[in-house]
């Protein structure tokens, strides 16, 4: 049934901007801009990782402490649904899964948000601004997009098996994802520096690193798949074929920086986001 539950609110402005009337296909725009964005984005990081952690760079422009940056650009992402859900009708809040799938998304973005960044070791390097505008941006987009479809313009209808594999699926996910995440901190924590002052880095070992080279990004892929199978809509599809796109191809870069750091002492049969297979 066709909706319009942003008229007369802050947000109104949207179905200006994208051209549309109601909020099924407003979300479909949206969702068809992030699928153009997730080919964009996914092209230029195949040549260039985006740039922060190993990888970021003054030449990217002024840089800004990694504890902060983390928060600022990820902020949008855990603020911007909960405004929609305060300043909309969220009438499709009423059914369960809906609360659930958007207290799904949200709980990532409290992680990700106010306890991540402050776990961050003081090694970590700073982030370039532009990388940091960027990221803004699309958990901005992309908090809208999750929170206006969930509370508003889509009702997820019950379906036992997918419920409960897509919801499975996002924890254990989010579990490898913090797991993995911490060992990584914890080596940096214990590095030491090398001749010009920057951080060393060590062979990550333990739990899936003994497999793949990028296991804190498998984790945030299943996660989101999981969401995606949860709802089965397709702004969560989207959003997973991005995070799928994105981290995969960072898990290669990191996986390519590794064997060409530390050569034969990196372990061969390791590959670099899917186990056994790539």
């Amino acid at each position: 049934m066709p909706s319009q539950h942003l008229r007369g609110t802050v947000w109104n402005m949207m179905y200006i901007t994208f051209g549309v009337r109601q909020d099924n296909p407003l979300c479909d725009w949206m969702a068809n801009i992030g699928l153009a964005f997730t080919v964009i984005a996914g092209t230029y990081s195949l040549f260039q990782p985006a740039p922060y952690g190993r990888y970021s760079s003054p030449k990217f422009g002024p840089t800004i402490p990694a504890k902060t940056a983390w928060i600022i650009q990820e902020s949008p992402a855990f603020i911007v649904p909960i405004l929609v859900v305060l300043t909309t009708p969220h009438v499709q809040l009423s059914n369960a899964p809906n609360a659930i799938a958007l207290s799904l998304f949200l709980l990532h973005y409290l992680n990700r948000t106010f306890i991540f960044p402050f776990a961050l070791p003081e090694q970590v390097k700073p982030i370039p601004i532009p990388t940091i505008f960027s990221a803004f941006f699309f958990c901005a987009y992309n908090g809208f997009l999750q929170g206006h479809h969930l509370a508003n313009a889509y009702r997820i209808e019950s379906s036992g098996f997918a419920e409960t594999v897509g919801i499975s699926m996002f924890f254990l996910g989010m579990w490898i994802n913090i797991k993995h995440d911490g060992i990584l901190m914890n080596l940096k924590r214990e590095a030491g520096t090398d001749s010009e002052g920057n951080t060393d880095y060590e062979i990550p070992t333990g739990g899936l690193f003994e497999l793949i080279s990028g296991a804190n990004y498998f984790g945030e892929i299943l996660e989101w798949w999981g969401l995606a199978l949860y709802t089965g809509g397709y702004p969560q599809i989207a959003f997973a074929t991005f995070a799928n796109t994105f981290l995969s191809i960072r898990a290669f870069h990191h996986h390519r920086w590794y064997k060409e750091k530390f050569g034969s002492a990196y372990p061969s049969e390791r590959k670099a986001i899917i186990p056994f297979v790539f």
